[in-house]
């Protein structure tokens, strides 16, 4: 693989793997405290600071690794976790909005960050 393609893929997967990574600690830390329920993926990512913003380029992150380098190129949980929070958070858990906003975003988001890609050194 190109080593400037490999640096953007890892860039992205690390803004990926910090976001996740405040989900666990989050979750961990609520399931530990507590006898209820672990909170789900949305709370746990707003209690541990993570605003929508960072969801949503985690979000498109895996979609974009997902489909230009396979499901092997992403942690399928964490990319689950993350869009099961955005789809909480931003959609009130519908999943239909989120699939329509999902296909109505796509092309441009997917296009930002193969151009990001592309002009990464």
């Amino acid at each position: 693989m190109n080593p400037i393609k490999h640096r953007t893929i890892e860039r992205l997967t690390n803004t990926l793997a910090r976001a996740a990574a405040a989900l666990l600690v989050a979750a961990t830390s609520a399931g530990a405290q507590t006898a209820t329920p672990l909170p789900t993926a949305a709370r746990a990512l707003v209690a541990a600071g993570v605003d929508l913003g960072r969801i949503e380029e985690a979000f498109w992150v895996c979609d974009y690794l997902g489909t230009t380098r396979g499901t092997e190129a992403v942690d399928v949980g964490r990319c689950m976790a993350v869009s099961d929070a955005l789809r909480e958070l931003r959609f009130g858990d519908d999943l239909d909005r989120l699939v329509a906003w999902w296909r109505e975003h796509k092309p441009a988001q997917h296009a930002r960050l193969a151009a990001l890609e592309a002009r990464t050194p």
